[in-house]
Formats: structure tokens, sequence, C-alpha cells
């Protein structure tokens, strides 16, 4: 999957190129464009990386709790914070696009700083 995205990125590229008659484009003004549509391709697969350690760190507090080393402050908190989570109805509703989801991740995010080194292992 990951070769096809060069080989379409080269030829929409070379057919943007070809599409300058009729658009008064030149070579160098595509190759800004090009560089600008890259640029946010990067930003777009780094916040989509983020996202997918959100995910991972909540894996981790899940399988920290279910192999019996959390203690059971930890335990409590854990499972707090996993069904505030799943919970739709929270401070901020998570049907709300992105922004529903910011107070559930600030949650993740300092029970994961608060057990980095004993969830380290399950991720």
């Amino acid at each position: 999957m990951q070769s096809k995205i060069p080989k379409f990125l080269k030829k929409w590229k070379e057919h943007s190129l070809n599409y300058n008659d009729n658009q008064n484009l030149n070579a160098e003004n595509v190759n800004y464009k090009f560089k600008a549509i890259e640029d946010e391709l990067e930003t777009k697969i780094k916040n989509l990386i983020d996202k997918i350690n959100f995910i991972n760190d909540i894996k981790a507090l899940y399988r920290y709790v279910i192999d019996g080393k959390a203690d059971i402050i930890e335990k409590l908190e854990i499972f707090l914070a996993l069904l505030y989570f799943i919970n739709p109805f929270d401070i901020i509703p998570d049907v709300l696009p992105i922004i529903g989801y910011i107070d559930d991740g600030l949650i993740i995010a300092y029970l994961v700083k608060k057990l980095k080194e004993k969830i380290e292992i399950y991720r």
C-alpha cells in the first residue's frame, strides 16, 4: 500500500504539469504546491500516529489491570478512567468531532504518565 502512494503522487504531479496549458501554471508553481501537499501530508500522518499511540495507551492500561499487578487504587483509577472513556455522556460529549475526546484524552494521559514505568511492558 505504501509503495502505491509515491507512484500516485508522481503520476499526479506529471498530470499537473501537463495540465498547465489551460491553468497558467508553470513547473516551479506546481513544485511549490506539491511541496505544500507533502508538508500537509506529513502533518496528517503525525497526527494519525499520535492517535494510534493513544489507543495503545488505553490497551496498555487495560492489560495492566487484567494482569493483576495493579494495586487496588490503581485498579480503581484505571477502571474509572476507562469507564469515563467509553461513556459518551461526559463533560465534553464524544459526539462533538475531535473536541469530544479532549477530556477523555487528558484523563488517559494523566494515568499513562503516572503509571508510565509500570505499563511500559504492556504496550
